[in-house]
Protein backbone atom coordinates (compact mmCIF):
# COMPACT_ATOMS: atom_id res chain seq x y z
CA UNK A 1 0.00 0.00 0.00
CA UNK A 2 3.32 2.26 0.56
CA UNK A 3 4.39 1.28 -2.42
CA UNK A 4 1.14 2.49 -4.68
CA UNK A 5 0.42 6.28 -2.76
CA UNK A 6 4.28 6.62 -3.52
CA UNK A 7 4.11 5.56 -6.88
CA UNK A 8 0.84 7.79 -7.87
CA UNK A 9 2.67 10.82 -5.96
CA UNK A 10 5.73 10.66 -8.15
CA UNK A 11 3.20 10.14 -11.20
CA UNK A 12 1.21 13.22 -10.37
CA UNK A 13 4.45 15.34 -9.76
CA UNK A 14 5.81 13.92 -13.47
CA UNK A 15 2.21 14.87 -15.15
CA UNK A 16 2.39 18.26 -13.16
CA UNK A 17 6.13 18.99 -14.26
CA UNK A 18 5.57 17.90 -18.02
CA UNK A 19 2.25 20.68 -18.16
CA UNK A 20 4.83 23.43 -16.81
CA UNK A 21 7.27 22.60 -19.24
CA UNK A 22 4.44 22.24 -21.93
CA UNK A 23 3.38 25.44 -21.11
CA UNK A 24 6.60 26.99 -21.04
CA UNK A 25 7.30 26.00 -24.25
CA UNK A 26 4.07 27.11 -25.48
CA UNK A 27 4.65 30.75 -24.56
CA UNK A 28 8.12 30.28 -25.97
CA UNK A 29 6.66 29.68 -29.02
CA UNK A 30 4.55 32.62 -29.41
CA UNK A 31 7.08 34.81 -28.02
CA UNK A 32 9.32 34.04 -30.34
CA UNK A 33 7.59 35.56 -33.60
CA UNK A 34 6.62 38.87 -31.49
CA UNK A 35 10.59 39.20 -30.83
CA UNK A 36 11.58 38.47 -34.36
CA UNK A 37 9.43 41.39 -35.46
CA UNK A 38 10.01 43.67 -32.60
CA UNK A 39 13.72 43.89 -33.21
CA UNK A 40 12.92 43.86 -37.11
CA UNK A 41 11.40 47.08 -36.37
CA UNK A 42 13.44 48.61 -34.13
CA UNK A 43 15.97 47.91 -36.88
CA UNK A 44 14.07 49.45 -39.79
CA UNK A 45 13.63 52.49 -36.88
CA UNK A 46 17.21 52.64 -36.23
CA UNK A 47 18.25 52.37 -40.19
CA UNK A 48 15.39 55.39 -41.06
CA UNK A 49 16.47 57.65 -38.20
CA UNK A 50 20.26 57.03 -39.67
CA UNK A 51 19.91 57.17 -43.14
CA UNK A 52 16.91 58.09 -44.07
CA UNK A 53 15.57 60.95 -46.46
CA UNK A 54 12.42 62.66 -46.34
CA UNK A 55 10.73 63.30 -49.00
CA UNK A 56 7.28 64.94 -50.12
CA UNK A 57 4.25 62.72 -50.04
CA UNK A 58 0.87 63.13 -50.36
CA UNK A 59 -2.55 61.42 -48.62
CA UNK A 60 -4.28 59.27 -51.22
CA UNK A 61 -6.87 57.56 -49.24
CA UNK A 62 -7.62 57.45 -45.26
CA UNK A 63 -9.72 54.54 -43.55
CA UNK A 64 -10.84 53.89 -39.99
CA UNK A 65 -10.78 50.20 -38.13
CA UNK A 66 -13.35 49.19 -35.79
CA UNK A 67 -13.24 46.12 -33.98
CA UNK A 68 -14.26 44.73 -30.71
CA UNK A 69 -13.32 47.82 -28.83
CA UNK A 70 -10.61 48.85 -30.68
CA UNK A 71 -10.30 51.66 -33.30
CA UNK A 72 -7.88 52.12 -35.63
CA UNK A 73 -6.92 55.21 -38.26
CA UNK A 74 -5.19 54.91 -40.80
CA UNK A 75 -3.56 56.93 -43.59
CA UNK A 76 -2.51 56.14 -46.81
CA UNK A 77 0.09 58.53 -48.85
CA UNK A 78 2.08 58.59 -51.89
CA UNK A 79 5.67 59.75 -52.92
CA UNK A 80 8.31 59.32 -55.20
CA UNK A 81 12.00 58.46 -54.96
CA UNK A 82 14.67 57.59 -57.49
CA UNK A 83 12.39 58.49 -60.20
CA UNK A 84 10.01 55.69 -58.60
CA UNK A 85 6.44 55.87 -57.15
CA UNK A 86 5.67 54.16 -53.78
CA UNK A 87 2.08 53.54 -52.24
CA UNK A 88 2.27 52.72 -48.25
CA UNK A 89 0.01 53.17 -45.01
CA UNK A 90 0.80 53.83 -41.78
CA UNK A 91 -1.57 53.81 -38.35
CA UNK A 92 -1.86 57.17 -36.98
CA UNK A 93 -3.20 58.95 -33.97
CA UNK A 94 -6.62 60.06 -34.05
CA UNK A 95 -5.78 63.72 -34.10
CA UNK A 96 -3.23 63.35 -37.05
CA UNK A 97 -5.90 61.25 -38.84
CA UNK A 98 -8.36 64.20 -38.62
CA UNK A 99 -5.56 66.62 -39.59
CA UNK A 100 -4.74 64.89 -42.59
CA UNK A 101 -7.48 64.91 -45.23
CA UNK A 102 -7.20 63.38 -48.75
CA UNK A 103 -4.99 65.16 -51.22
CA UNK A 104 -3.03 67.24 -48.54
CA UNK A 105 0.71 67.26 -48.77
CA UNK A 106 2.98 65.44 -45.68
CA UNK A 107 6.60 64.51 -45.37
CA UNK A 108 7.52 60.83 -45.71
CA UNK A 109 10.76 59.48 -44.38
CA UNK A 110 12.32 56.63 -46.45
CA UNK A 111 15.52 54.34 -47.00
CA UNK A 112 17.61 55.31 -49.72
CA UNK A 113 18.57 51.52 -50.29
CA UNK A 114 14.73 49.95 -49.56
CA UNK A 115 12.76 53.00 -50.56
CA UNK A 116 9.86 51.05 -49.59
CA UNK A 117 9.93 51.15 -46.14
CA UNK A 118 9.03 54.39 -45.28
CA UNK A 119 6.61 56.26 -42.67
CA UNK A 120 5.05 59.56 -42.22
CA UNK A 121 7.09 61.87 -40.57
CA UNK A 122 4.38 64.40 -38.59
CA UNK A 123 5.61 66.91 -36.12
CA UNK A 124 8.66 65.84 -35.62
CA UNK A 125 7.43 62.22 -35.28
CA UNK A 126 7.65 59.12 -36.93
CA UNK A 127 3.97 58.02 -37.79
CA UNK A 128 3.20 60.81 -35.51
CA UNK A 129 3.80 58.23 -32.56
CA UNK A 130 7.87 57.79 -32.13
CA UNK A 131 10.15 60.89 -31.56
CA UNK A 132 12.37 61.29 -34.69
Amino acid sequence: MFFEREGYQVMQTLITVGIIVLVFALITALLIPVMKKMTRDAQWEYELRRDGVTVQGRIISRHEFQDRGTHSFYLKYKYAYGGVSYEHQNEVQQSDYEAHPEGVEVNVICLPPHPKTAHLLINGRLDGRFPY
